[in-house]
């Protein structure tokens, strides 16, 4: 059945510019003034980390001897920068966390205030320092209702690894591999309607989804613009949800229904070749969603799917498995939970999910002793293609205040690079008969250029706009000469982004290993 305890929803991440002002007239408007019938309490956490990544970036010659070798000095050095910046060289990034929460709840327990303060930074990449309000709300519950406002974070689904429902905060990419989220801005009112539990929410504003700057790693070869492009629909900078749960033979089930700006971006390209970007665009979406759980014994069986429309392509999602839990593993003192997951995506065309056609396998152990050590284990594969993630986090706490983690992150592909020779053949001559005036046919050398990569799956609105730009090159003022060393090489990195048997090469790169220390207040 669904509990009716006053849940307490942690926020991860939000500075949200008009919902400030919301926030600071309800906490001057409720009734604080009697302190003494409050109950304060406080926690704070000071973390430093070491990543280690295994490898550095190594330099890529430019393609512009095989194609021509008529471009300057100056352009050939600014080409070879992008080339030699595709991914960062530094291989030890250090990272300090900083977080600040309180909860003051009055006497009868009906209001409760939360907060929850949080300062990053790293020490070389620039996009991924920050100072945020994580939460700051207020619950008011009142018989079988509970009516929240502030920055709040709400979490949608039941699948531990592949949780494709949960939409209504932003995804915190820096906190990889956790699903660690960035708090959102809302009003939200609850209710218990015999059993069943409906809740109603209006979300204000967008988070974006944060990536890591030209000196991060985890990151596309060519960097993202941070300035996305936004399809905000009728209802401008608001968005509506809500969910349903109840109980039906012994089945826990969850319908939601969310209308907004979708948390998960596409991609466009700026089409610059001298300064490359990936641009992220968010359109208004209509996406709705069921979950499901049921136990049968120590066994947990779990399902969620969804259908979005309003996006680039209209698509559905499915993903479910199971979970069971072992006490007392041959004997000894160790708690074990074992995580089986699949997840399927329709979507065939810029499909940017790393994790879209794959199975997961978790296995994570509580040692009980007197560290209160976890180790968790936890494998990816993808079933289209032969790529993996892997990850070992262990997990545990010394004297009082102290706790240590260490962790380790393997990418594994097996799947064959594009071919860049014949890539590099492709372009020979294209810019001569550029020169002479009698180019080949946009879409015929674009044809001819994908075909080098087993499995794009470049957009149509990129597609046309390439054709459109080769077309442009031949029209008066269209050509520059420092395109001969630029396209080629940018365009090789785009359609690598594009081809789904390269989501893991991308970053093949990137295996690391981090040490935490935290101290806890």
């Amino acid at each position: 059945m669904i509990s009716r305890a006053n849940d307490v929803f942690f926020a991860r991440k939000a500075i949200v510019k008009p919902s400030v002002l919301l926030v600071v007239l309800l906490f001057q408007w409720l009734p604080l003034n009697a302190v003494a019938e409050w109950e304060l309490d406080w926690s704070a956490e000071t973390i430093g980390q070491f990543r280690y990544f295994s490898e550095t970036n190594e330099s890529v010659d430019s393609v512009a001897d095989s194609v021509s070798g008529s471009v300057s000095s100056a352009t050939r050095e600014l080409n070879q920068k992008f080339l030699d910046q595709r991914y960062s060289e530094q291989q030890i990034f250090p990272i300090i966390n900083q977080s600040l929460g309180f909860s003051a709840t009055n006497e009868d327990g009906d209001h409760l205030f939360v907060g929850d303060f949080f300062f990053h930074y790293d020490h070389y990449d620039e996009e991924n320092r920050y100072a945020d309000i994580r939460e700051l709300s207020w619950i008011y519950s009142f018989g079988d209702y509970q009516l929240r406002a502030g920055f709040s974070q709400v979490s949608w689904g039941v699948n531990e690894i592949f949780g494709i429902v949960d939409v209504i905060n932003q995804l915190d990419t820096q906190s990889w591999p956790s699903r660690t989220k960035l708090g959102q801005p809302l009003l939200s009112l609850a209710g218990y309607i015999g059993d069943s539990l409906l809740e109603t929410f209006v979300m204000f504003d967008h988070r974006q989804r944060q990536f890591s700057g030209e000196n991060g790693r985890l990151r596309y070869p060519i960097p993202i613009d941070d300035k996305p492009v936004y399809d905000r629909g009728v209802t401008g900078r608001v968005d509506f949800a809500v969910r349903w749960q109840f109980t039906l033979f012994d089945t826990d089930i969850s319908l939601s229904h969310f209308y907004g700006v979708s948390r998960e971006p596409y991609f466009t390209f700026n089409f610059d070749f001298d300064k490359p970007r990936l641009v992220p665009v968010y359109e208004k979406i209509n996406q709705p969603s069921i979950d499901i759980t049921r136990n049968f014994g120590e066994l947990l069986v779990k399902f969620e799917a969804k259908y979005e429309v309003g996006g680039l392509q209209s698509y559905a999602a499915y993903a479910g498995g199971v979970e069971y839990t072992l006490s007392g593993l041959f004997g000894t003192d160790f708690d074990t939970t074992i995580v089986f997951e699949a997840v399927y995506d329709t979507r065939e065309e810029a499909n940017n999910n790393i994790l879209n056609r794959d199975v997961g396998l978790a296995l994570r152990v509580a040692l009980n002793d007197r560290f209160d050590s976890v180790v968790l284990f936890a494998m990816i594969q993808d079933y289209e293609y032969d790529e993996r993630l892997l990850l070992l986090h262990w997990r545990g706490s010394f004297y009082e205040h102290w706790r240590v983690d260490a962790i380790a992150n393997v990418f594994h592909s097996n799947e064959s690079a594009p071919d860049r020779d014949q890539y590099n053949e492709t372009w020979v001559g294209v810019f001569d008969d550029i020169d002479s005036g009698v180019p080949e046919l946009p879409v015929e050398l674009l044809s001819s250029l994908i075909a080098t990569f087993s499995d794009t799956t470049i957009s149509r609105r990129d597609f046309e706009g390439l054709i459109h730009f080769i077309d442009d090159l031949t029209e008066p003022g269209g050509y520059k000469s420092s395109y001969a060393e630029t396209i080629p090489d940018v365009l090789f990195e785009l359609l690598s982004i594009t081809d789904k048997s390269q989501k893991v090469n991308l970053i093949d790169t990137d295996d690391y290993v981090a040490i935490s220390v935290s101290y806890l207040f």
